[in-house]
C-alpha cells in the first residue's frame, strides 16, 4: 500500500483522485457481489428448518421471470393450491413478464381439452364472461374468477389459452380401493396433459407454454416432458390465504418474511418444484397440510 501511494505522489497524481480510484475499485466488486444474487436465487438443500431459513433469508427477494428461465425453456410449470386466489394472482400479476419472456401459451389443468371451443367463442364474442366462468364452475369446481382473469391477462398479452384436462372421472371415495383408484385416473389426466404439451411443442419451434397444475402434479409432469425431450421447469406457489405448509413458508414465518413476494431456489430431496415462489401470506391463512 505505502508502495502504491508512493507512487502516486511521486508522479504528481493527487492523493484525493488515487483515494477516489481506490474506494471506485472497492465499488465495482461490491456491485458485481450483489447483483447475482438479485436475480438468481442460491440453492437451498437442507432439510433443516434453520439452516434452511439462514439459506433462504440470503436468497434474492426480486422475482424476474427472464432471469430465472433458461432460454430453452419450453414449458413452465406452476404448482398451486386450487383454492387459493392469491396464489393465481401472480399469474394475472404478471402475465404480461412472462409473455415479454417469450412465453406464448396458458395452459390449464382446470378444463378438458374437450372444451376447448369455449376459448373460441370466448374470444369470438359468442360466449360472455359469465358464461365462461358457470362453465369453469360446473366443471371444475374451485373458485372460477381468478382462472378467468388469468385467462383475460393471457388474452391480453396475446398468449393463447388451451385446455389440458381430461373428461373427469369420478373416483367412488366410498370404496376401500379409492386411492389406489385415484392414482390411476391421475395417471392418465397427467399422460393426457404431456401428450398435449409435447405436440405442441414438437409441431410449433417458437411455442413455449405457461401451464397451472396443482403442485403435486408438478414434478410428475417435468419428469414426464422431459422424457419427451421437452425441456422444462417448475416454480411452486407457496403462500396465500390457502396453502400447504412447506419449508419456504415455516422459514419465511420464521424470518418474518412471511408478508413477502420472494423466490427461492430448491434441491430439497422429493421436492415438488426447482423453484418456490412465496406470495404473501394471509394473516389467518388456512393451512391445508404439510409438503416439502
Amino acid at each position: 500500500m505505502k508502495d502504491i501511494k508512493r507512487y502516486f505522489l511521486e508522479t504528481g497524481i493527487p492523493f484525493l483522485i488515487w483515494l477516489g480510484i481506490l474506494f471506485f475499485g472497492f465499488w465495482l466488486e461490491f456491485s458485481s457481489y450483489q447483483k447475482p444474487a438479485k436475480h438468481k436465487p442460491r440453492s437451498c438443500s437442507s432439510q433443516l428448518l434453520a439452516e434452511f431459513e439462514q439459506c433462504m433469508a440470503t436468497s434474492a427477494h426480486e422475482v424476474n421471470y427472464s432471469k430465472i428461465v433458461d432460454s430453452d425453456t419450453r414449458v413452465l410449470v406452476f404448482g398451486e393450491a386450487h383454492a387459493s386466489v392469491v396464489q393465481k394472482q401472480e399469474l394475472i400479476d404478471h402475465m404480461k413478464e412472462l409473455a415479454n419472456a417469450g412465453f406464448t401459451i396458458l395452459a390449464y389443468e382446470a378444463m378438458p381439452s374437450s372444451k376447448q371451443y369455449l376459448i373460441s367463442e370466448y374470444r369470438a364474442g359468442t360466449l360472455s364472461r359469465e358464461g365462461l366462468a358457470q362453465e369453469f364452475r360446473a366443471l371444475w369446481g374451485y373458485d372460477p374468477e381468478p382462472y378467468v382473469m388469468a385467462i383475460d391477462a393471457a388474452l391480453e398479452a396475446n398468449m393463447s389459452v388451451i385446455f389440458l384436462d381430461t373428461d373427469l372421472e369420478h373416483v367412488d371415495l366410498s370404496l376401500p380401493n379409492w386411492a389406489e383408484l385415484e392414482l390411476a385416473v391421475n395417471k392418465l389426466r397427467e399422460a393426457h396433459w404431456v401428450e398435449l404439451m409435447a405436440n405442441i411443442c414438437k409441431s410449433d419451434e417458437k411455442a413455449k407454454i405457461v401451464a397451472l397444475v396443482g403442485s403435486a402434479h408438478a414434478s410428475s409432469i417435468k419428469l414426464q416432458l422431459s422424457q419427451n425431450v421437452v425441456a422444462t421447469k417448475t416454480i411452486i406457489l407457496d403462500g396465500g390465504e390457502f396453502f400447504y405448509d412447506t419449508l419456504v413458508t415455516e422459514a419465511a414465518r420464521h424470518s418474518h418474511l412471511q408478508d413477502k413476494r420472494l423466490i427461492v431456489k430448491t434441491a430439497l430431496p422429493g421436492a415438488e418444484g426447482d423453484y418456490h415462489l412465496h406470495v404473501p401470506q394471509a394473516n389467518q391463512a388456512t393451512i391445508i397440510g404439510k409438503r416439502n
